[in-house]
């Protein structure tokens, strides 16, 4: 069969000679004759895999990639779902955009969008029904034959993959295919970790035929580069934040196996402006103090939700509730802007902590670069009881403008 890449590299006179010889059938179905025109990246892979994750720069062709697996699913497939990361980009590029899936279908192929039921009705009878992943619970009890989720690292709560591959049951072979540009989030790496997922990667460089001018001239030229081009041009995966006070590879040098003597510890509480369940997480560190004066961190109790000021199990592995602890003598929590997260979260709190409200201060005017100093040199000190559980992405940034408490 030839290919798209062939037909480029031939002469116009021959290339002319073969579009001729097309019948006026083979010329209408060309354009949508999916094979012909990807790149080997871009097709359905072969073996035994249950996610395929296609990530992928700006405009390398990661919407047409997961559009036209849907395609070729909902042929034999009762229910092939989509999920987007919010409503309107679901309608706007999976459903309707250049590369959704009404415009590569033929006119005889082609679904029917029921907005009144929020999904597609394809002509065999099969269905696509269309999800939002800011609306997690709206997956549960949802099921799939196949599934594709598109830009999964911008989702903002990332449990609506959890409830989305709950639903992933029907069928002899349920799969999904993950469309994204690749972020460090939890999700990613923990994909990439699967040994069921099929990863594949491509770059804005490869679809450069199939892009305008102006967009080379204006993105590739002014991002060529730079680490965001490496991230949304090359598709890199990158670990580490720039300016991060902590990455992931200092805090694995500070972990300590057992925690040390301590002379004090201290809990302090960083509470949300609200209690309600859609709240910001409420910030619980456990930190002591060693007997040669070196901090550790001894428990993260961060929760989210209306009761998350809760003091109640460590992160880590192997911890025990800090809750009453003879040890402990002081709290510090802050206080946001008028916030009610002050009451609920000392109630929780030992009768023997005294506790030391602060307030935020947020100076205009003040010394960046000597708080930017100060905050290197303190957490090049500061030493991990536990094994540290966070993001790789989630590095402490130094203050811009100066943050001071009192």
């Amino acid at each position: 069969m030839i290919h798209s890449q062939n037909l480029a590299r031939m002469t116009s006179f021959r290339a002319r000679g073969l579009r001729r010889a097309l019948t006026p059938r083979e010329a209408a179905e060309l354009p949508f004759l999916w094979e012909f025109w990807a790149r080997p990246p871009q097709l359905l892979p072969d073996g035994d895999w249950v996610y395929w994750l296609p990530l992928g720069g700006r405009g390398c062709g990661k919407t047409r990639t997961g559009a036209e697996a849907v395609r070729r699913w909902a042929k034999t497939n009762a229910y092939v779902n989509i999920i987007g990361a919010a409503a309107d980009d679901v309608r706007d590029v999976m459903v309707e955009g250049e590369s959704g899936l009404i415009n590569i279908c033929p006119p005889d192929e082609r679904p029917k969008f029921v907005a009144a039921r929020n999904c597609l009705e394809w002509p065999n009878g099969a269905r696509t029904l269309l999800f939002s992943a800011e609306a997690p619970e709206r997956l549960r009890g949802k099921q799939h034959c196949k599934l594709w989720a598109d830009e999964l690292a911008a989702w903002r709560y990332p449990e609506a993959w959890d409830q989305a591959v709950f639903g992933l049951r029907l069928g002899d072979k349920p799969q999904a295919v993950i469309t994204t540009t690749p972020r460090p989030t939890k999700l990613i790496r923990e994909l990439l970790a699967n040994p069921l997922t099929h990863a594949t990667r491509a770059t804005t460089y490869d679809n450069l035929a199939n892009l305008p001018q102006s967009f080379i001239d204006r993105i590739l030229r002014a991002y060529e580069g730079t680490r965001l081009g490496r991230q949304e041009l090359d598709a890199e995966l990158l670990l580490d934040t720039p300016g991060a006070l902590r990455t992931r590879a200092t805090l694995e040098a500070a972990y300590l196996a057992k925690p040390p003597a301590l002379t004090r510890v201290v809990v302090a509480i960083d509470p949300p402006a609200s209690s309600t369940e859609r709240a910001d997480e409420c910030g619980v560190i456990v930190a002591g103090l060693s007997e040669n004066g070196e901090p550790c961190v001894l428990a993260d109790l961060s929760s989210q939700g209306r009761h998350a000021a809760t003091l109640g199990q460590p992160r880590g592995p192997g911890g025990a509730r800090f809750r009453g602890r003879r040890h402990r003598r002081r709290g510090q929590q802050r206080r946001r802007h008028g916030g009610d997260g002050d009451p609920p979260d000392r109630r929780q709190c030992a009768r023997e902590i005294r506790a030391r409200q602060q307030r935020e201060v947020y100076a205009r005017r003040t010394g960046g670069g000597f708080v930017r100093a100060g905050a290197r040199q303190a957490c090049r000190r500061v030493r991990e009881v536990r094994r540290p559980d966070v993001p790789d992405d989630a590095g402490v940034r130094p203050p811009r403008g100066g943050i001071f408490a009192r």
